[in-house]
């Protein structure tokens, strides 16, 4: 009873802790919620607690003790035993940053890719931007225009941006700068900044 409990309550505490906690390196948001209940629901098999709980360790964040080996190993078991999008994407970007890992294009790639198809909108942005640059997988616009357009459609910001900038130039679609404008206006109105000063 007590572990439906906590999952029903869940995003509650995740909102109601939000503002209390510094924020992470990892796509710019805060680690959610307090150590303590991270760790039980990370225990009962919630795979974004056990995600959040392995930053935790990367970081060192709060009373937690730094300890990357725990951190990586826990952030692993999520990315490839139960398959975890976040999980996947945080690896991906790591590998690309050269963040605990030597910087590694491909195995940076294939992260965000499985990431991606699970339909976690910042990795679609990311695998997107890899096959339009040629990062870690071949140049393949048509995939790159793909993965942008995803990424796009479930609101990811920069997603919008670069598929409003791809119709502008004509950049692996047709050439459209009411089609490229409208995207731009549509991620302007999405940006959190221009929201609050509407």
């Amino acid at each position: 009873m007590q572990k439906i409990l906590l999952i029903l309550l869940f995003p509650q505490l995740l909102f109601a802790s939000y503002l209390s906690i510094p924020d992470t390196n990892y796509f710019g948001k805060r680690p959610c919620i307090t150590f303590d209940i991270c760790e039980g629901l990370a225990n009962a098999g919630n795979e974004y607690a056990r995600t959040t709980l392995a930053l935790f360790y990367l970081e060192g964040k709060g009373r937690v003790k730094k300890n990357v080996k725990k951190g990586l190993k826990m952030l692993r078991f999520s990315a490839r035993n139960n398959d975890y999008h976040l999980a996947q994407a945080i690896l991906g970007i790591m590998y690309k940053n050269g963040d605990y890992f030597k910087v590694d294009p491909i195995k940076s790639a294939t992260w965000m890719l499985k990431s991606a198809i699970h339909g976690f909108a910042l990795a679609q942005y990311h695998i997107g931007m890899m096959y339009l640059e040629g990062y870690g997988v071949n140049r393949n616009m048509k995939l790159a225009v793909y993965w942008i357009k995803q990424g796009a459609s479930r609101g990811q910001l920069d997603a919008m941006k670069q598929l409003g900038i791809m119709y502008i130039q004509g950049k692996g679609v047709t050439l459209s700068i009411k089609r490229g404008e409208a995207w731009m206006r549509k991620a302007i109105g999405t940006c959190p900044i221009t929201r609050i000063h509407q």
